[in-house]
């Protein structure tokens, strides 16, 4: 018996129990009430703050370290900051460009170049190839060209899948579409000149004369000089567009002749063929033309020199001229008279020369140094040592025009008979 109630109650399994034991209830008595002293005072509780103030608190806070953070930034900062940022956009930009030009030059096709000759020049033998190309094309309609014509007849044609080129590259652009390569028209350039007949050169190579026409020129920028003996040259920058037919005229200028003038001593009037140029020694002049042409120096207190010079256009012509002091005219003496002969000569006169002009007619008025002396012809008279201008006039009759060399205690006489005008 003990057995089986040891065995009622203890129970088996959880899901041997069919009935569940009732719940008791368990009763709690309340704390005592906590007692506090007369004096004590209560707290009064702290005030709630909500989610959103104290997240109102927390941004208010950042934002003003970070404004204080920004006021202690150094102003250079900045600029470097900016500077370094404008530097990466213009990199990424000129990156982008570089990769653009060099797809698009890989996918572009490039042209041959076409020479450059003169309209005027005689067409070569090698045009009748293409004519003995086409008749030969007609004669045997069933054989099969290549698309190349530059390539020999015999080489056999090649099949389509080989036309391709070896590594394509497909066409780059925004929508995929496909550029083609700008067809190249040569052009032609009529060029003329005045004068003609000058030499024409064409971005520095010498095609023809003018006027003349030059052919095949590529689109771009060409230079065009000329060049004529004689004449300055002429250039001209040109700016060639595709298929254009384009005409240049350029006029010469004549080269003028350059003639250096100088005399010893400096400060002589320049005559060329007797004209006054208004310029004193030294001085350069340019001269229109070319040929021979007398210069004469002249300048107070010395003889005029003169010389012929050759001048050649285009080219330098220089002539240098040394002047001659003249005789001092201020002591001039008459010598004649029966005292002075049977005396001889003073002391004062000891180192002078004497002077004897004598002119058939007489009565000639005499000039020294373009000094007129107060008698005319005969008439002797003392004179300094040196080089002096004579010139005799009388009305009616020719001028005369000496030039005389006195030298100490001599005598120098001269005798002229006057032509009559």
């Amino acid at each position: 018996m003990a057995e089986s109630a040891a065995d009622e109650s203890v129970p088996g399994s959880f899901s041997e129990i069919s009935e569940l034991p009732p719940l008791k209830e368990v009763h709690l008595t309340p704390s005592a009430t906590p007692s506090f002293p007369e004096d004590f005072e209560v707290p009064e509780p702290a005030p709630k703050i909500s989610k959103s103030e104290k997240s109102g608190v927390q941004v208010r806070e950042a934002a003003q370290r970070a404004v204080n953070a920004i006021r202690r930034t150094p102003p250079k900062l900045y600029v470097y900051g900016v500077s370094c940022a404008v530097f990466l956009i213009a990199l990424y930009i000129a990156g982008m460009s570089l990769y653009n030009y060099l797809q698009d030059r890989d996918t572009g096709g490039v042209s041959n170049p076409v020479p450059i000759v003169p309209l005027s020049q005689p067409e070569t033998p090698q045009t009748a190839a293409p004519a003995e190309t086409t008749a030969a094309q007609q004669a045997q309609p069933e054989q099969v060209q290549p698309p190349d014509t530059a390539q020999p007849e015999a080489q056999p044609a090649q099949p389509e899948e080989q036309a391709a080129p070896a590594n394509p590259r497909p066409a780059r652009g925004r929508r995929g579409r496909v550029r083609g390569a700008p067809e190249i028209v040569p052009s032609q350039l009529f060029v003329s000149s005045t004068p003609q007949g000058a030499e024409v050169s064409f971005d520095g190579s010498a095609l023809c004369e003018t006027p003349c026409t030059l052919t095949g020129i590529a689109p771009g920028q060409h230079t065009v000089s000329l060049h004529k003996a004689g004449f300055s040259a002429a250039t001209r920058n040109l700016a060639m567009l595709s298929g254009t037919n384009s005409s240049v005229s350029l006029e010469l200028s004549p080269l003028g002749a350059s003639l250096s003038v100088a005399s010893t001593p400096p400060g002589a009037v320049i005559l060329i063929d007797g004209k006054d140029t208004g310029k004193l020694t030294p001085a350069q002049l340019s001269m229109s033309k070319s040929g021979t042409y007398r210069v004469t120096l002249r300048r107070a207190g010395y003889l005029d020199q003169s010389s012929s010079v050759q001048v050649e256009l285009g080219q330098p012509a220089s002539v240098s001229l040394a002047l001659t002091h003249l005789g001092n005219t201020d002591d001039i003496r008459a010598a004649g008279g029966k005292f002075k002969k049977v005396f001889g000569r003073s002391a004062d006169t000891a180192d002078m020369g004497i002077v004897s002009i004598k002119t058939q007619p007489k009565g000639a008025q005499i000039m020294v140094n373009n000094r007129v002396l107060d008698k005319n012809t005969p008439f002797d008279f003392y004179l300094n040592p040196g080089t002096y201008v004579i010139d005799i006039t009388m009305s009616g009759y020719q001028s005369l025009h000496r030039v005389i060399t006195v030298q100490e205690g001599q005598k120098l006489a001269i005798q002229e008979t006057l032509n009559p005008e």
